[in-house]
This record gives structure tokens, C-alpha cells and sequence, in this order.
């Protein structure tokens, strides 16, 4: 199950996004799902957005001054692990160092980039069927006459003659 969210936001120059995507999906997030505890990997370009985000972002949203948060927006990189801490055993900074050339040459591509860490507090998937109560079911007879007695389980409550 993953509990942790790794989202890295960005731009590319024009001229080589097709070079940075290519390498991207071919080598780089196959390696990174090499990694212990990482599960899964996305891989988004933002093409526009609806009215009604615009909306919110015009009269829902707060924004950070010009330059003090990056403003990359077209691309969406996200990468979930079992846990957050994944991330941080070993830093994502140590990572960095084992990086190839070609790896930190194509990672420093990404202009305005900005990233974020997200961990999940919470959630709500349904029951698990197993756990569901099966149904109640009575036993015995109804004759006049005839004596009962009922049980309680964990499956309901029964009436055995």
C-alpha cells in the first residue's frame, strides 16, 4: 500500500522535451522503481485546464510573491512509496550523489522545479470482504412446545431448538 507521495512540478525548454521524456520513461523511473519501497510512478503534462479551476485559482487561491516559490506547471512527476520515509532512508539528497552524469545532466533540464513530499494520514477504501458480517441465520424448529436457545458469534446471532 502507499502512504507517500513524491511530487516534483517543472518546466522543459521546448527544444528538448522529446530527449528528456524519451530518457525519462525509458531509463530513469525504471531505475527509480528499482528502489526499496517504491511502488509507482506517474508522469503528467499539464495541456490547460477547465473553467472552473480557473475559477478557484482566481478567487480560491493565495499565491506565493514572483521568485519566492519556483513556478514550474507543465509537467507533473509524481512517485509513491509504501511510506513517506522511504524518501528520507536514504535522503533524497544521498540519492542524488549516485546519479550518473547523464542522469544529473538530464535532471538539471528542468526549469522552475519545485517538489514536495506528501504523506497520507488517512483512508477510507470500504470494508475488506472478509471482514464484512455474513448474514444472520435462525435454527430449529417453531413448534409449540419446542424450547430454544440463542447463541451469539461473531456472524450474527442464531437460534438453535
Amino acid at each position: 500500500m502507499d502512504r507517500g507521495i513524491w511530487a516534483s512540478w517543472y518546466d522543459l525548454p521546448e527544444d528538448k522535451r522529446e530527449d528528456y521524456c524519451a530518457w525519462l520513461h525509458g531509463r530513469h523511473l525504471p531505475a527509480m522503481l528499482e528502489r526499496a519501497g517504491f511502488l509507482w510512478a506517474a508522469h503528467y503534462e499539464v495541456e490547460g485546464e477547465g473553467a472552473q479551476m480557473k475559477q478557484v485559482k482566481n478567487t480560491a487561491l493565495t499565491y506565493a510573491a514572483p521568485g519566492e516559490v519556483p513556478g514550474g506547471t507543465v509537467y507533473v512527476l509524481l512517485i509513491g512509496a509504501a511510506s513517506p520515509h522511504v524518501f528520507f532512508d536514504p535522503a533524497l539528497a544521498d540519492v542524488e550523489k549516485e546519479h550518473s552524469d547523464e542522469t544529473r545532466a538530464m535532471l538539471a533540464l528542468r526549469e522552475g522545479l519545485r517538489e514536495c513530499i506528501f504523506s497520507e494520514e488517512a483512508r477510507v477504501d470500504g470494508e475488506v470482504p472478509a471482514s464484512r458480517r455474513g448474514p444472520r441465520s435462525r435454527w430449529g424448529s417453531s413448534s409449540p412446545g419446542t424450547r430454544r436457545r440463542s447463541t451469539t458469534s461473531a456472524r450474527g446471532t442464531s437460534s438453535i431448538a
